[in-house]
C-alpha cells in the first residue's frame, strides 16, 4: 500500500512538474518569436534568437524526461508496445 501511495503521489508531482514545463515551453516559444521579431526590425541579433533557442531545446527535454518518467511510473504502460522499457523494437513489430 506504501509503494501505490508513493507511487500516486509521484505521478500527481510529475502532473504538476509537466503542466509548470509546458507553460515554460509557452513563454520560451514567446520570447524565441520576440527574438526573431528584433532580428527582422533590427533590435535584436542572432544570438538572442539562438539563446532562446536554447532555451526552448532545455524545456523541451525537459519535458521529454519528465513524460519517460510518468509513463515508467503507470502500470497500464508499462510492457506495451511503446510503453515502459520493454516493448519490442520496431523492426519486430511486423512479425
Amino acid at each position: 500500500m506504501t509503494t501505490e501511495r508513493t507511487t500516486t503521489a509521484t505521478v500527481v508531482d510529475l502532473a504538476a512538474e509537466l503542466d509548470r514545463l509546458h507553460a515554460e515551453h509557452e513563454a520560451a516559444l514567446r520570447a524565441e518569436h520576440a527574438a526573431f521579431r528584433g532580428i527582422v526590425t533590427g533590435t535584436g541579433t542572432w544570438a538572442d534568437h539562438q539563446t532562446a533557442q536554447n532555451r526552448i531545446a532545455d524545456v523541451e527535454a525537459r519535458i521529454a524526461r519528465a513524460h519517460r518518467q510518468l509513463r515508467d511510473l503507470t502500470p497500464w504502460t508499462r510492457g506495451r508496445v511503446g510503453g515502459g522499457r520493454t516493448h519490442r523494437p520496431a523492426h519486430r513489430l511486423a512479425s
